[in-house]
């Protein structure tokens, strides 16, 4: 397992995903089943057109109606939990994968374009951040990608240049 290149932890980070969307089918199955439920509670309350319902029967109804919004409230953290890691580790492959992506391309690279990435890597985890305010993530993130646009153009021109020195170098040979 090569875990220097990150290649270990990508399989772990893609075990963890499968496992959590594992563990979420059968709790969105269930929430499927109670929204449905409290649709037909709704629907048997709402359904007597005007009329007066039974104490005995609005009653069950809205016991009923209760079981389900508990039910409801009972799973919907565990989804919500569920949903978060998944997002993390979504977060975490990605930047991962841009990492070894820019180290390949970066390396040859100047030490201006080198700083620019670890200033964009900087701003894209900032961004990621659930604990951040809404508009600094949103500001983050933007400047994170000009600061991509910006690396992009300065690796291109790089390559190109590179890629000119080894040719002229083959020519005067």
């Amino acid at each position: 397992m090569d875990t220097e290149n990150g290649i270990g932890h990508e399989r772990s980070v893609e075990i963890e995903t499968q496992e959590l969307l594992y563990k979420r089918e059968p709790l969105l199955k269930q929430l499927q089943e109670i929204e449905s439920g409290l649709a037909k509670v709704k629907n048997e309350i709402r359904g007597h057109g005007g009329k007066r319902m039974e104490n005995k029967e609005y009653a069950r109804l809205t016991t009923m109606q209760a079981r389900y919004v508990a039910r409801k409230t009972e799973i919907m953290p565990q989804i919500q939990q569920i949903k978060s890691r998944l997002r993390d580790l979504g977060n975490t492959k990605r930047i991962e994968f841009e990492k070894q992506f820019l180290e390949r391309s970066v390396e040859d690279s100047s030490p201006v374009v080198q700083e620019l990435t670890i200033l964009r890597t900087e701003y894209q985890t900032f961004s990621a951040d659930p604990t951040r305010v809404g508009s600094m993530r949103r500001m983050a993130a933007e400047f994170a990608l000009r600061l991509d646009r910006i690396i992009q153009r300065a690796v291109r021109s790089g390559i190109t240049k590179t890629e000119r020195i080894r040719a002229e170098e083959e020519n005067n040979k």
